[in-house]
C-alpha cells in the first residue's frame, strides 16, 4: 500500500494515460490485474469533429513509435465526466483525472479540474504535452506559477503536473516548488525532432514519419527518466515515475531511486495484463 498526498494506492503501480485508460473495459482489466492506481486519458474541454482520425504504433526490439491524431488522443469534457463517474463507482482504486490545456490561461483549465473533481476522481493531473510552443511565451516561468497556484486554490483535491523534455528538470521543479506542488508525475514521452524511416532488405521505404504528433517511448528513455526522479526527489516532491519501464527490474530500479509509485503502460498496452500482477508485488520488497 502507498499513500501520496492522502491518496491510498493499493499496490504502486500506476497504469499511465494512454489508451488502456480511454475506456470502461481497459480500465476494468488493469484494475482486475492489480492496478493501484489508474490515469485517464487526458481530457480538455473542447468539442469532437466528425473524424477522429487513427492510431498507428510500431512496435520495435528496444520500444516504439505512436502516431495519432489529436481528437484520437484527448477525450473530451463529456466523456472523461463519463468515464470517470463510471469507473470510480466501480472499485476502490484512486482514478486520477489527466488534463490539458491548450494554453496557460486559467479560463482554459479551470472549468476541466472542477468538473473532473465532481465526477469523483482522487487526484487531477495537469498534462502540459500540447502545449507546443511555451519557450515563446513571455515570462514562461510567472505564468506557470500562477497557472499551478490559482488551480490549486481552486480544487480541493491534490494537483500533479506532469512533466515532459520541454520543461528541463532545474527549470520547472524550482517553479513547481513556489506554487506549492508536492507531487509531480513523470516523464511523458518524447515527440520526435526528425522525420526518419525504416528501410527494408529490398531497399524499400517500410515506414515513415512525421514529426507532428509523433513520440518515441524504449529503452532509451529510462536513465532520462531517472535523471529527472532524481532532480524531483532533491526538490522534495512525491513522484509517480515512469517513462522507459520495459520490465520488473526497471520498476524496480524507479523505487529504488526514491519513486513513490511506478507507472506502466506499454506492457500492458501490448496484450500483457498480467505484468501488472508482476509489478505490483514489488512493493513488498522495496
Amino acid at each position: 500500500m502507498v499513500i501520496i498526498e492522502g491518496v491510498t494506492f493499493r499496490t504502486p503501480i500506476v497504469i499511465s494515460s494512454c489508451p488502456l485508460t480511454e475506456s470502461v473495459a481497459g480500465i476494468e482489466k488493469c484494475m482486475e490485474n492489480g492496478a493501484g492506481g489508474i490515469i485517464l486519458k487526458t481530457a480538455s474541454d473542447y468539442k469532437r469533429s466528425r473524424e477522429e482520425g487513427t492510431r498507428r504504433i510500431l512496435h520495435a526490439k528496444e520500444g516504439y513509435w505512436a502516431q495519432s491524431t489529436f481528437e484520437k488522443e484527448i477525450m473530451t469534457l463529456e466523456e472523461a465526466d463519463k468515464l470517470c463517474k463510471t469507473v470510480g463507482s466501480r472499485e476502490d482504486v484512486p482514478v486520477i483525472a489527466s488534463v490539458a490545456g491548450m494554453s496557460l490561461k486559467i479560463d482554459e483549465w479551470i472549468p476541466v479540474c472542477r468538473q473532473m473533481e465532481k465526477a469523483g476522481a482522487s487526484m487531477l493531473q495537469l498534462d502540459f504535452f500540447y502545449l507546443n510552443h511555451l519557450w515563446a511565451e513571455e515570462e514562461l516561468g510567472p505564468k506557470i506559477t500562477h497557472l499551478v497556484k490559482q488551480l490549486r486554490e481552486e480544487c480541493r483535491i491534490p494537483i500533479m503536473p506532469k512533466i515532459n523534455v520541454n520543461l528541463p528538470a532545474d527549470f520547472i521543479f524550482p517553479i513547481l516548488k513556489k506554487a506549492g506542488i508536492h507531487t509531480v508525475s513523470l516523464l511523458d514521452s518524447v515527440r520526435v525532432p526528425v522525420v526518419p524511416s525504416w528501410i527494408s532488405g529490398d531497399g524499400q521505404n517500410t515506414c515513415g514519419m512525421t514529426n507532428e504528433g509523433t513520440s518515441f517511448f524504449g529503452a532509451w528513455q529510462l536513465p532520462l527518466t531517472l535523471s529527472y526522479l532524481m532532480s524531483a526527489k532533491r526538490y522534495g516532491f512525491h513522484v509517480i515515475g515512469g517513462g522507459g519501464i520495459r520490465s520488473k527490474e526497471d520498476a524496480e530500479v524507479m523505487l529504488r531511486f526514491g519513486a513513490d509509485a511506478v507507472q506502466i503502460a506499454s506492457a500492458a498496452m501490448f496484450g500483457r495484463y498480467d505484468i501488472i500482477g508482476e509489478y505490483a508485488v514489488l512493493g513488498n520488497l522495496i
